[in-house]
Parts: structure tokens; sequence; C-alpha cells
């Protein structure tokens, strides 16, 4: 796993990273690890039970579906993507990572972290042409993991910029609001001049009026 490429500047907000966008177009099949059941299976009609993989609380289920998302383990993963975004986005805005490597030794530290698990984590899909749960390899868990940490990021950024464009409305209508009082008040102030105005201007002709008279 290596990531040879220089990432975009703070501009470049919607750039994909290469091993992202390749990730993605690849079916999950051909990440599946060598099966020891196709051998020790191949003298039974039905396989030995010990050949099925039974997933864990902390494996990562690969798949779509509320059974996938509700997974202890699936759930487990979203927090830990959840917990290092932050340090993703840095790194990723920086335009550096692929140079330092920062990102490959975060996405590396978040892989040890569910390796770590007790049993072990491992990243599973189902294998539908036998109908038993494969193990994925190592790689394609440390392109997952990458590829999570900036879908995550990207709905992060989407909340945000929505939340400030909420916040500059609320400000826009306050301004206009106040605009519109401060015109109001302004326009009945130069009506009440008008009047007092027209009031002096009568008040006069009428007194010039009873000299006339007189």
């Amino acid at each position: 796993y290596n990531q040879q490429m220089l990432l975009p500047s703070r501009q470049k907000m919607n750039y994909i990273p290469r091993t992202v966008k390749s990730f993605i177009a690849i079916p999950v099949e051909e990440f599946f690890m060598p099966d020891e059941r196709l051998a020790a299976s191949s003298a039974e009609v039905i396989p030995h039970p010990a050949a099925y993989i039974m997933p864990s609380n902390y494996d990562v289920l690969c798949g779509t579906g509320q059974s996938f998302f509700h997974h202890i383990g699936n759930r487990r993963f979203r927090i830990m993507i959840e917990m290092n975004i932050d340090r993703y986005q840095v790194e990723y805005e920086k335009g550096d990572g692929g140079e330092k490597g920062k990102i490959h030794s975060l996405v590396s530290e978040i892989n040890q972290s569910i390796l770590r698990c007790d049993p072990p984590g491992r990243f599973l899909a189902m294998d539908m042409t036998r109908g038993w749960w494969k193990r994925l390899s190592p790689m394609f868990a440390l392109l997952k993991i990458e590829q999570t940490l900036f879908e995550c990021m990207q709905i992060k950024r989407r909340a945000e910029q929505n939340l400030l464009a909420a916040k500059q409305k609320e400000q826009l209508v306050m301004a206009i609001e106040a605009a519109t009082r401060y015109t109001v008040q302004r326009h009945a102030q130069e009506d009440l001049l008008e009047a007092a105005k027209q009031k002096e201007e009568l008040e006069r002709a009428i007194d010039i009026a009873g000299k006339v008279q007189g």
C-alpha cells in the first residue's frame, strides 16, 4: 500500500485521491484471500463446520443493508473512523500526504487497532457463489479504511457547508429586517419633519393673512 500522489490545495476540495478512485472501481471479489476451505471440502460432499468463518463482534462486514450497518464490528469501525476524520482532513488539505506518508500512517494505525482486538478483527465479505464468508486481503483493509475516511470527511464537510450557508442566510435575513426597520423609521421621521414644516408654513400664512385683514 503506497500512496504516491500529491494531495490538492485547499481550493480543490472535491479532489478524489487516486487510490480511492481506483479502489471503488474494483469488485470486492478481487480481494478475496485464498480459501483453505476449498481443499478442506474437496473430499467431502458437505464442508466440515470448522471450514466456515463465523463473523465476530470485531469483524468488519462489507456489504449493504441494515444488518451490515448495525453489526457491532461495523459500528466499532465507524466510531474509529469518526475519531480520526479531523486528523485525516488536516493531512488531506495540506497537499503533502502522499510525500510524507502521514495519511498512510493514519490508515495503518486504524488497521492495527482492528487487528489488536481479541479475537483479531477481520474484513469479511460474503462469497455469493458459495454462500459463506471470506476474508479480504490486507490491501483491501487499508484501502477500505482510506475510502471510508475520505467519504466521511466529505459528509462532514457538506454538513459544515450547509450549516454555514444556513447561518449566512439567517444573517442576511436579519440584515434585511434591520435595514427595513431603519428605512421605515427614517421615512417616518421624514414624514414628521415634513408635517411640522407644513404646519409651520400654514401658521405663518394664517399670521400674514391676519395682519393684512387688520
